[in-house]
């Protein structure tokens, strides 16, 4: 019985200006896999650092060189080089776990007319410390529909493609400096089906130079991106709706961050001006919903320092009254006309008192 072929598969590392120890650990994911990888292929954007001290400690990657193009330029170049069955882009600071690669093609070779399948990822600290995981989030029934509400991916080093549908589609969109990626998840969504799964198979590096830092620029190429789907959308009113919600949701997201990122600016007193820039600009593309994010997190922060504590209502929390003889059982009730004469006593008793202390004062005194 002749044994199945092994399913070839090759990754493409984008380089532009990383750190060498991160473009250390990305390409050592990459080799540790739990399934055999074809060739490892590394594309340098009009690269800023010599990395030549790098690549030296690993022999077998591939080198492709280019002028500055962008990273969708670049990913195409890794494309066009590539010689595998499977495509994963990686970018140079990032880190795919153990069993990335392994995850994803086991879904893929369930499912012929699947085009690429992704996963959850964890954000880690330039440090290589866990901040944060982010969940999957599936796309639902209808794929493109789901995918034009928001990016349900997040992190492009998740992905696995089918090669063949890759190319059919076109590869990524060069005129698109950023989210070049959902870009294209829009049309793969159109052009088959995605798997998904909850494992979390990469992990996302987070610090100053990320290009998801320039919140004005990314929430712009994500409106466009939504703007270009005209073609695909007008017509079918879900598809409208759900383009909607993706505009709303784009917007609400980067008014969350660009929020979060002025505060942490006046707090810290570091690139403040930088931060209210951003933050004018992010409210002038969404007033009304920067507003609500901004009060919103007031709320939160108020709950946070003013925690409302639990109340003893004691007795009002039964529903039975207290007494159905009219309180005769705990003795007399006092009727309106008794409480009058007692204030009255009560307050003849307090003038007297007041009177006697005057006068003991009076005496006592010094003439």
């Amino acid at each position: 019985m002749a044994e199945r072929a092994v399913p070839a598969v090759s990754v493409i590392v984008n380089v532009y200006n990383e750190e060498p120890a991160h473009l250390i650990e990305a390409i050592e994911s990459v080799r540790a896999q739990t399934v055999p990888v074809r060739e490892i292929i590394v594309v340098e954007d009009g690269a800023k650092r010599n990395y030549e001290a790098v690549y030296a400690r690993f022999p077998e990657l591939r080198i492709v060189r280019q002028s500055n193009q962008g990273l969708a330029a670049a990913r195409n170049t890794g494309l066009q080089a590539a010689s595998g069955d499977y495509i994963a882009f990686l970018d140079g600071d990032d880190r795919m776990a153990p069993r990335s690669l392994a995850i994803n093609l086991a879904r893929l070779t369930r499912d012929e007319n699947a085009v690429m399948s992704y996963g959850a990822y964890r954000i880690i600290e330039s440090d290589g410390r866990e901040r944060s995981e982010v969940h999957l989030r599936p796309l639902g029934e209808d794929q493109y529909v789901g995918m034009l509400e928001g990016n349900c991916i997040g992190m492009h080093a998740t992905v696995l493609y089918r090669r063949a549908a890759l190319l059919a589609v076109g590869g990524f969109d060069a005129g698109f400096r950023a989210c070049e990626d959902y870009e294209l998840y829009l049309r793969m969504a159109r052009h088959g089906r995605i798997l998904h799964g909850p494992e979390v198979i990469a992990d996302y590096r987070y610090h100053g130079a990320n290009m998801s830092g320039d919140r004005v620029m990314m929430l712009k190429t994500s409106l466009r991106v939504l703007d270009a789907q005209d073609p695909y959308v007008l017509g079918h009113p879900e598809r409208v709706a759900a383009r909607e919600r993706g505009r709303a949701e784009w917007r609400a997201y980067y008014a969350r961050v660009q929020l979060y990122a002025l505060l942490d600016a006046l707090t810290s007193f570091r690139q403040i001006g930088r931060a209210l820039r951003g933050s004018l600009r992010i409210f002038s593309m969404a007033p009304g919903i920067t507003i609500r994010e901004a009060w919103m997190e007031i709320l939160r922060r108020l709950r946070a320092h003013f925690p409302v504590r639990p109340v003893n209502l004691g007795d009002l929390r039964q529903r039975e009254p207290i007494s159905r003889n009219f309180g005769y059982e705990r003795g007399n009730p006092v009727d309106r006309a008794t409480m009058p004469t007692r204030c009255s006593s009560a307050a003849a008793g307090s003038r007297r008192a007041k009177c006697c202390m005057s006068i003991r004062r009076r005496r006592e005194s010094p003439m």
